[in-house]
């Protein structure tokens, strides 16, 4: 067994909510791109699903049930942050989306550093302008009733936070993160706890609270935009 893990969450057969439409057949194949690029660097790749089922030396699925009132993006990080706590074997943590996302080159994290990537769909948008869009909330006094969640309004604290203070900051990405162990364990605690309190579908806005909050400083961009026609190898990874 290695001691560093990239783990993945794929749960199919269910209404999307983020993107309206029910997701596909489980496919295997969904795991190409990921799956070669991570193959022979020295991780375990673990995928919890709740129809794939693999069983390889390198690729192994484990069964995750998620409950009926929540939300994909809320369970896949309770689901993994609940894996990982079972498992303290694991010194380095790599929690990421599944069809499009590829490894670089094999990272390097420092102990006290956070990675993850900026929001590649919205780079020329504001953070605010971008839950906005995601979420549905209130500009210039007008409710704006957008995005895939049920939508938060203006009392919604980490909202006007982010307003307030980081408007025209770029979002991160929560498609990758990780590093080392003890700081990823502790930022998904802080997370997943966030995220059980929230009467949200949705989990960008918690997220980069945290991220500009308790982790200012902390966190650090790892990733290139999926979708550039050139691999910039001084990135980890690609994403989306």
């Amino acid at each position: 067994m290695n001691k560093k893990v990239v783990l993945t969450y794929y749960y199919t057969g269910i209404m999307d909510k983020w993107h309206h439409r029910y997701a596909m057949k489980a496919d295997a194949r969904d795991f190409n791109v990921l799956y070669n690029s991570v193959k022979g660097r020295g991780y375990d790749f673990i995928t919890l699903a709740n129809e794939l089922e693999m069983d390889t030396p390198d690729w192994r699925t484990v069964k995750t049930k998620k409950p009926d009132d929540m939300s994909l993006y809320l369970h896949k990080f309770i689901a993994c942050y609940n894996w990982l706590l079972e498992h303290p074997e694991y010194e380095e943590i790599w929690i990421v989306d599944t069809t499009d996302t590829e490894m670089l080159k094999t990272p390097a994290p420092l102990e006290d550093r956070l990675y993850t990537g900026y929001d590649a769909y919205f780079p020329a948008f504001d953070c605010y302008a971008t839950f906005l869009w995601f979420l549905g909330g209130w500009k210039d006094g007008v409710y704006v009733p957008q995005g895939f969640g049920r939508g938060r309004d203006n009392g919604d604290f980490e909202t006007r936070y982010l307003k307030d203070l980081h408007e025209k900051d770029r979002p991160y990405n929560c498609g990758v993160v990780g590093g080392k162990r003890e700081i990823v364990m502790e930022f998904l605690k802080d997370f997943t706890d966030r995220l059980k309190k929230n009467d949200i579908d949705l989990e960008m806005v918690p997220f980069n609270y945290l991220c500009y909050t308790k982790y200012a400083g902390k966190v650090h961009n790892c990733t290139t935009r999926m979708t550039m026609g050139e691999k910039d190898y001084k990135k980890w990874w690609r994403h989306k």
